[in-house]
């Protein structure tokens, strides 16, 4: 906290109001030692001068009683004014304190969701790493997302982009330290899948759209509604049991699949390295 003297609250005053207070005190000096000398002879012999002397200094002392009270008020409001200014600070540093945890609680509920999928299966998955997406493409990649791991992290062409353990893309092109993921619902995708349980075949096509498109599945008629959709791992260009969706039913009652991640609101992913890929010269 800044220091202030006596004087600090003088120098608030008007130049009016200090000359008004400058000639108050020339005055009180004045007859403190100029008339007061002069005239203790006379007053100690006459009682009623003594009296009207007495009453008029109590008069006169009355300014400076109230002038003395107000520079105690203006530097018990200068000291007030003072901790405001601390206490408005240490309040601007806790709010943005507040907001920073915020943050870190919400990368933190993210990580803790992601870290609940297990990469359990030596067979298929070499490499794993945590990507932050940094923007999505427009125009004709409309439904891509570019991450910033790349080649330096073992990230390779098809490695496998997964949100809380669900497929959500695949990667199409690589660079040093970025990626580009086309996601499951765009246009150009298509992955071999099968439905859980009973092992039905298919193949899983984007559409641009929140729903997927299953083509060539035979026995459509008998499968249910909510069905768990997984990969299949055919063609060994994805390895089988990887989690999809789920089987939706269209307006015009055909069948189609609801993803488990929703790719509009990714903020990381999980890359994986399919072993085979990296296998690969």
């Amino acid at each position: 906290m800044r220091g202030h003297s006596f004087l600090s609250p003088v120098a608030m005053l008007s130049r009016r109001a200090r000359f008004v207070l400058f000639g108050f005190l020339v005055a009180a000096l004045v007859l403190l030692f100029v008339v007061s000398p002069r005239l203790s002879p006379l007053l100690v012999r006459h009682t009623p001068a003594l009296d009207f002397v007495a009453a008029s200094v109590e008069t006169l002392a009355l300014p400076f009683r109230s002038l003395a009270q107000k520079i105690a008020r203006l530097a018990s409001l200068q000291d007030i004014e003072e901790k405001h200014r601390l206490l408005s600070q240490h309040y601007e540093s806790l709010l943005f304190l507040r907001d920073y945890a915020s943050l870190l609680e919400e990368e933190n509920r993210r990580l803790r969701a992601m870290l609940q999928y297990r990469v359990d299966s030596s067979d298929f998955f070499a490499k794993r790493e945590v990507g932050r997406v940094l923007s999505r493409a427009r125009g004709s990649f409309a439904h891509n997302v570019i991450v910033n791991v790349g080649r330096q992290q073992d990230v390779a062409l098809g490695s496998l982009a997964l949100s809380r353990g669900a497929l959500v893309g695949v990667v199409t092109s690589i660079g040093a330290r970025s990626a580009r993921v086309r996601l499951l619902r765009d246009p150009q995708s298509r992955i071999a899948v099968k439905i859980a349980g009973s092992g039905q075949r298919a193949l899983l096509a984007g559409q641009g759209m929140d729903n997927l498109t299953l083509l060539f599945l035979q026995g459509s008629e008998q499968i249910a509604v909510r069905s768990p959709i997984v990969t299949s791992g055919d063609a060994g260009l994805l390895p089988p049991d990887i989690p999809v969706g789920h089987v939706v039913r269209s307006t015009d009652n055909r069948l189609e699949v609801a993803l488990k991640t929703e790719p509009d609101v990714l903020t990381t992913v999980d890359m994986v390295a399919y072993k085979p890929l990296l296998d690969t010269p």
